[in-house]
């Protein structure tokens, strides 16, 4: 696994949870950066608060693109090319499911 910055978190993103997606890719990413939100010290200055709060969206975008078993507009699910009414609709996430908090 690649240390967590910047540049990793960016290409993870691209190469894993990018335009071409598989719910296989989308697992690894989930997995990946819910261990570097494990590793993430208390945040001290803008540029720790910012690689937290990247980290935190990475993982909200790659569960709800994990939940959506489709393809929509621009995101290719090589697993589930097809486009489906039933997800013609918004993720919302009620309690965080990375923390299980309200």
């Amino acid at each position: 696994m690649p240390p967590l910055n910047l540049p990793s978190l960016q290409s993870l993103m691209w190469d894993k949870v990018g335009i071409i997606r598989s719910g296989e890719s989308l697992a690894n990413a989930a997995g990946i950066l819910a261990t570097w939100q494990r590793s993430l010290s208390q945040p001290i200055d803008r540029q720790s608060y910012e690689l937290n709060n990247l980290v935190l969206c990475a993982r909200l975008v790659t569960e709800a693109a994990l939940l959506r078993e489709e393809s929509r507009g621009a995101h290719f699910r090589s697993d589930f090319p097809q486009t489906s009414s039933a997800w013609q609709r918004h993720i919302t996430f009620l309690s965080s499911p990375l923390t299980g908090e309200n």
